[in-house]
């Protein structure tokens, strides 16, 4: 069993979602029934959400223990995704469920998947300046981390987000994105709201590769790729330090 990552953060989650180059089903007898499927699986899916007539529908369990699975479809897109999983492993099976079972219900091909993602966030809840927290963790005494000796110099624009090609054909890539929420006014006055500082690992799977695998088979190759790149590029040098940084000012 791969360790929990909720220790390393305040909310960690993991999605998948798949991109289609054409409409899904929409008619509400097929969504019914592939919830209804879906439900049969994990009977903690009970609550039933579409904001307005034109929102996506979403199907998802109680949200209010922190912990739970939802999904939802929209016209070209399949999503997936556990809250606060007891560990990883727990989300990757859901969603698998999930790609195996679409096909049946929406008439999903490998042929038509425009692209097939899969996601690792970390959430940490800090009512401080997240672009100093980023500064502070990543940058260091690099050149830009000392633009901040700059006397009355406050960091205002500290979010990261890069990419790279792990395969020859580079139709496979990792992203990594560290988002903050922290607005110029709360800097301005010094009034911080709680709201989350996101560090996100995304696994994107171009078509190209693997022709004529399953989708929930091609899921399951890229969380064998993913889980050592989160483990070794993302938790240790960029959630560790980030964590490390925010128990300092707390």
């Amino acid at each position: 069993m791969i360790e929990s990552y909720n220790s390393h953060c305040d909310t960690f989650y993991t999605n998948t979602i798949l991109g289609t180059g054409l409409k899904m089903p929409s008619d509400r007898g097929t969504l019914v029934s592939f919830f209804e499927r879906m439900q049969k699986t994990f009977p903690g899916l009970t609550h039933f959400i579409q904001r307005d007539r034109e929102g996506d529908p979403m199907l998802r369990e109680d949200s209010d223990a922190g912990t739970y699975r939802w999904l939802s479809k929209g016209t070209n897109v399949l999503a997936s995704g556990y809250v606060g999983p007891p560990d990883p492993q727990a989300g990757y099976n859901f969603s698998n469920a999930v790609l195996e079972a679409a096909p049946y219900y929406l008439s999903i091909s490998p042929i038509d998947m425009e692209y097939l993602e899969l996601a690792w966030g970390f959430e940490f809840r800090c009512k401080v300046n997240h672009h100093e927290i980023i500064a502070e963790a990543l940058f260091g005494d690099t050149t830009l981390g000392q633009l901040l000796v700059v006397p009355d110099s406050k960091a205002i624009g500290f979010g990261v987000s890069v990419a790279v090609s792990i395969s020859s054909d580079t139709r496979t890539q990792f992203r990594i994105a560290v988002q903050p929420r922290t607005t110029v006014p709360q800097i301005r006055t010094g009034q911080f709201v709680e709201e989350p500082l996101a560090v996100i690992g995304v696994l994107r799977q171009w078509p190209g590769q693997s022709p004529g695998r399953d989708l929930h088979d091609l899921h399951r190759h890229l969380v064998e790729i993913g889980i050592p790149l989160v483990e070794e590029r993302l938790i240790g040098p960029i959630v560790t330090p980030i964590r490390q940084a925010i128990a300092r000012r707390i």
